[in-house]
């Protein structure tokens, strides 16, 4: 006969002898005789051993002594919400953990899964100690912190996908990430400071500034990413929405669009609602950050919630951001997306052509949907002195100066086509201009091919735009932005100037001058004569940007004085610099 015993209890009760402090491992349990309750004979242990991934399958009941007590607690916990292991686990743990249950409860053991897949070495290769490519995690810590590294682990891929570890990673995402996180909470802290500015709360309030409203929604719609993503148990999808606004949304659009707003002497509405902005959203920020980069967000808490007297003794008790998408202004964030767009295509068309943002052009001629149009005009300005341009004009459709060439995009038709999609590349080819137009303004273009009839997609056509003259363009679907790069002599000295401008401020730097300290800036004599000329033209604006009591010629050589010679397309100025004490 054969039975199965269910518990200590049970074993010391029909043990043929006193069991004390018994290891119920072999080969201790192997002297534990039992009688049988069929034949009155003596029962010993079968010799085979189960597998031990029966021990960790039996985990889920074994932790809560199950069913011998703690039923209620059990009832509560089982099936688990989640678990998380590495790859190899799929074979393991996580399948016998659902055998035990399936054959107990007739329910799988969890409800979520998360699995983490190989550390690689820099190469992609598997780390070996033969090899001698093993990453020391702890080295890594060292180096860059504890949540650089896991920073880098959220973010780099999904953890269901191999990694690679090494120094080279870890740099790029404190650079790009973290310095960045840094700089914007430095800029707040610099100017607050310049401005005396304390917090007493940080709401929203309500703002009135087109850039604090737009950036308080894009908080809110960030709040709901990563909620929505971290409910979903997709991390890396919550990290990269973060890593977005902070380096796109918060750090190259709103701080860059703002820096006037903060540099502004004069204190007035639209300077407060810039700080209580920026200040309430690095508040939310540090709080949404605070599982992912613990120390970090800690660290970001303790230092900008200081004067709050509703602070926590720390951020990782206070209440995670709620989600409230009925406050969520869809039509104002659509807006701005369009008309970012549009100041990336305009930077595009300079960068192809080897134009500085920093020169002046006249005109920029922007191309999109009527109904886009209305909605970017309120952004206008702000458009117009991103692509710094001295006019703005709008249009529906491309204008006849520009051609319009269509090509195939091979990798997307070529699976779905084979053969047909060199008869495809003829078509298009050969399509019409009103017909290529069209098709920019409706987004779909239908060939009549031999036998068959095409419908194309803009994403799946290469679209080429060709202009003439002074005159070059960038586009994406039904956006364009056509750039006049012609530059006369009043478009040139302006450039000048806003060189010069740049060089003053990059030395002001280096001298380690604080931002609000002014100065006095001495022209020699022999300088460039042209550049003198240039230089007195925009003398009011050079001393307001570079925060100078005056600008004139004289003496530069004196022992105050720090003396640098510049070169601005081509033309010498020697400069002296003197700070005022």
């Amino acid at each position: 006969f054969a039975d199965a015993v269910g518990s200590l209890e049970e074993l010391r009760s029909r043990s043929l002898s006193p069991i004390g402090d018994i290891e119920l491992h072999r080969p201790y349990v192997d002297r534990v005789l039992l009688s049988c309750p069929q034949c009155g004979g003596v029962m010993r242990r079968v010799p085979e051993v189960i597998d031990c991934w029966f021990d960790s399958g039996a985990m889920f009941v074994a932790q809560h002594h199950y069913p011998f007590e703690n039923q209620e607690e059990f009832a509560r916990s089982f099936p688990a919400d989640f678990i998380c292991e590495a790859i190899d686990q799929t074979r393991g743990w996580f399948y016998s953990l659902h055998v035990l249950a399936s054959m107990l409860f007739r329910s799988p053991a969890f409800l979520h899964c998360l699995v983490t897949e190989l550390g690689l070495d820099e190469k992609g290769q598997k780390m070996s100690k033969h090899i001698g490519n093993v990453v020391n995690p702890w080295d890594l810590v060292e180096a860059y912190g504890a949540d650089v590294l896991r920073w880098y682990i959220f973010s780099v891929s999904p953890p269901w996908v191999p990694k690679r570890f090494g120094k080279s990673g870890l740099r790029e995402v404190l650079s790009k990430f973290f310095d960045t996180l840094w700089n914007v909470v430095n800029f707040f802290i610099l100017y607050a400071n310049i401005d005396r500015y304390v917090p007493t709360d940080s709401s929203f309030g309500e703002p009135e500034h087109l850039l604090d409203r737009w950036l308080v929604n894009a908080f809110r719609k960030l709040v709901k990413e990563v909620r929505e993503a971290l409910d979903r148990f997709e991390i890396s999808k919550a990290a990269k929405s973060l890593e977005e606004f902070v380096i796109e949304d918060l750090s190259n659009w709103y701080i860059r669009r703002s820096r006037r707003r903060f540099w502004k002497s004069q204190w007035d509405g639209e300077k407060a609602g810039a700080y209580r902005t920026l200040y309430a959203v690095l508040i939310g920020l540090t709080k949404l950050l605070a599982p992912f980069v613990p120390f970090t967000a800690e660290l970001l808490y303790q230092t900008l919630a200081a004067p709050l007297p509703s602070r926590k003794e720390s951020v990782h008790l206070e209440d995670y951001p709620e989600v409230q998408e009925e406050l969520v202004d869809r039509e104002l964030l659509q807006s701005m997306d369009v008309a970012r767009k549009l100041v990336n295509l305009g930077r595009a068309v300079r960068n192809k052509v080897g134009v500085k943002l920093r020169q002046p052009l006249r005109k920029a001629t922007l191309v999109l949907p009527r109904t886009d149009e209305f909605r970017v005009r309120p952004f206008a300005g702000l458009v117009q002195d991103e692509l710094n341009v001295k006019d703005i004009e709008w249009a529906e459709e491309l204008p006849d100066t520009v051609a319009v060439r269509l090509k195939p995009r091979f990798a997307l038709l070529g699976p779905r086509y084979g053969e047909k999609v060199k008869e495809i590349a003829k078509a298009l080819a050969f399509c019409p201009q009103d017909v290529a137009r069209r098709f920019l303004q409706e987004g779909q273009l239908a060939l009549s091919l031999a036998g068959m009839e095409v419908t194309l997609s803009l994403d799946e056509v290469e679209v080429v735009l060709e202009t003439g003259g002074h005159f070059s363009v960038e586009s994406e679907g039904q956006y364009a932005v056509i750039l006049d790069t012609t530059l006369d002599e009043a478009l040139k000295e302006e450039g000048l100037v806003r060189d010069f401008v740049h060089s003053i401020q990059m030395w002001r730097k280096e001298l380690g001058l604080d931002v609000e300290e002014r100065i006095v800036l001495l022209l020699s004599k022999d300088s460039d004569p042209y550049l003198l000329e240039v230089v007195e033209r925009y003398r009011e604006l050079i001393e307001e940007e570079v925060l100078a009591q005056e600008v004139s010629v004289g003496s530069v050589f004196c022992e105050e004085n720090a003396v640098r010679e510049f070169h601005l397309d081509g033309r010498k100025i020697l400069l002296g610099l003197r700070r005022l004490v």
